[in-house]
């Protein structure tokens, strides 16, 4: 780990957010992995959901050793139950003050050039673009088990993604992004911001905002090793009814953020309808897969 002072710098270029939830199996690692980057993030915001176990400790200890590189937020709620990962990554969001903010899962690990690269495709795209506009990059990623072994394929054939944008209605209905692939802009923030609670994922909101108001990169290196373990899978044997009730779900959940979005960014009324002709053609495949091993979501919920 680090040493026992940090100097941090007058001004903020850099910052990750990390949402934590009972992950002090993997958060050690994932927090020395965010120390060692080739280009060091000048702040780590956490916020942590009401973690019962170890999490707490190994966040106070990483804020001793390293004052002022690492900060926790109080999560701002009313209610006794836990925020879940999308209205926590809305608080930290809103919490960072940096031109640049990358998203972090609390049990991958990064590799040492994952800030370095993502910041140059950023910057370079500022540079074509104009620093007004917002910018959303995300990268693919190699899988990896509970204990670190390498799985087959990749995060992108995981997901289905090709690495171009695709179309709006597309992105809604199938989001391809993944949250701690993600780096963003300030413009981003500004647009994005803050996350309605319509929205099925914090990343799948800033995915849409990018791809209407702005531009959505695709960096086709992997960045990070993104770890699935035993509770991101699901057994579908036999429960034929039920996978088909939660498609049904999740659709409905979809829909709702397209309505929402709709609405807030003021879409044509074309536009906005487009969302019917590929539903039912969508939501038949999606539900013929319902029950295949998932991807992980931040704090382990599933997609």
């Amino acid at each position: 780990m680090g040493p026992a002072v940090v100097v941090i710098p007058e001004t903020l270029t850099l910052e990750v957010v990390l949402a934590t939830c009972n992950g002090a199996a993997f958060l050690d690692a994932q927090l020395e992995s965010l120390w060692r980057q080739q280009r060091r993030p000048d702040r780590v915001l956490v916020c942590d959901d009401s973690s019962s176990d170890d999490t707490p400790a190994i966040l106070q200890r990483w804020q001793c050793q390293c004052p002022g590189w690492l900060e926790r937020i109080s999560p701002a709620c009313d209610q006794p139950q836990r925020l879940g990962p999308t209205a926590a990554f809305n608080q930290l969001l809103l919490a960072s003050r940096a031109p640049y903010v990358a998203l972090c899962d609390q049990d991958d690990l990064w590799f040492p050039e994952r800030l370095a690269t993502g910041l140059r495709l950023l910057q370079d795209a500022e540079t074509r673009h104009g620093s007004s506009t917002p910018l959303l990059l995300h990268s693919d990623a190699q899988l990896i088990d509970a204990n670190g072994h390498r799985l087959a394929g990749s995060l992108w054939q995981s997901h289905r993604c090709q690495g171009t944008p695709p179309g709006l209605v597309s992105l809604a209905q199938h989001n391809q992004v993944t949250g701690c692939t993600v780096l963003v802009n300030r413009a981003l923030l500004q647009r994005a911001l803050p996350i309605p609670a319509a929205a099925v994922f914090h990343d799948s909101w800033l995915a849409l905002v990018a791809r209407h108001s702005g531009e959505l990169l695709a960096c086709p290196d992997q960045l990070l090793a993104h770890r699935r373990h035993g509770s991101n899978s699901s057994d579908s044997r036999g429960r034929r009814g039920a996978s088909i009730r939660l498609a049904w779900q999740r659709w409905q959940a979809k829909q709702r953020q397209w309505h929402c979005f709709c609405s807030r960014y003021q879409l044509p009324w074309r536009q906005h309808l487009a969302w019917w002709p590929q539903m039912l053609i969508t939501f038949a495949r999606d539900a013929r897969r319902q029950g295949t091993p998932g991807a992980k979501r931040s704090t382990q919920q599933p997609r």
